[in-house]
């Protein structure tokens, strides 16, 4: 009894150890899991500053710098120079308006990042259906992965704009960001807007392991208490 309940422990661990694979990136929802920093665009620049690219500035254990293939980059403020669906006051990072083929990326420095997200938006001007994407690479220039999101642009101002974000367990050197407004002469634009950038710097947890683990932990504790794996599985 003791033998196969080895076997099954051995079993499901090894399924949720890291050397089983994780597909990067791992796209994310919602901030919750990104707690190591914040960048608020505002320490770039009052509403309607342009910023010369790239430029970069420390936050702590982290630097991070804007590129863009405009040269150039502009922070805004929903609610005063920026009418869409980020939170009243939100400062945010964008590409001014008309720079649909250019690229805009954001480089990082410091401490390894392993997971990141923002809000994103079109600029101020378009409503209607579109896609956001993010495209991660490592500091060899590889493509780790793409994630995308579909939103909808609005002026609502209500902080409904999507949020786009991944984490990776090979640190994520810099990124690029696009939206996608269903225009055939542009597939992907470079004018958008993203608000307070999130950011994690530990690396992130198997998936496998989270959802396994409660499970080897109960057959364990059912062993204990002389249980058959057949009693477990009429549970």
């Amino acid at each position: 009894m003791r033998s196969l309940a080895a076997g099954l422990m051995l079993a499901l661990f090894g399924v949720a150890l890291p050397s089983a694979g994780r597909a990067d990136p791992v796209q994310l929802y919602s901030r919750a899991s990104l707690t190591s920093q914040t960048i608020d665009w505002s320490s770039y620049g009052r509403p309607g500053s342009f910023l010369s690219t790239p430029v970069t500035m420390s936050f702590g254990r982290e630097s991070v710098a804007i590129g863009s293939s405009a040269g150039i980059a502009e922070v805004r403020q929903q609610g005063t120079d920026f009418s869409g669906n980020f939170s009243p006051g939100d400062s945010l990072l964008s590409l001014p308006d008309g720079y649909k083929s250019d690229v805009f990326d954001l480089h990082f420095g410091g401490a390894p990042v392993y997971g990141l997200g923002a809000q994103i938006e079109p600029v101020s001007g378009y409503a209607g259906a579109f896609t956001g994407l993010m495209k991660l690479y490592s500091a060899a220039n590889v493509l780790l992965g793409e994630v995308s999101v579909a939103g909808d642009a609005t002026s609502a101002g209500d902080g409904s704009a999507v949020f786009l974000g991944a984490s990776s367990s090979i640190p994520i050197a810099y990124v690029a960001f696009f939206v996608d407004e269903g225009n055939p002469f542009f597939p992907v634009e470079g004018d958008l807007a993203i608000n307070q950038l999130s950011l994690q710097e530990q690396v992130p947890e198997p998936a496998s392991a989270w959802l396994l683990g409660p499970v080897a932990l109960a057959f364990a504790a059912s062993f204990r208490r002389g249980r058959t794996p057949a009693a477990i599985a009429r549970d």
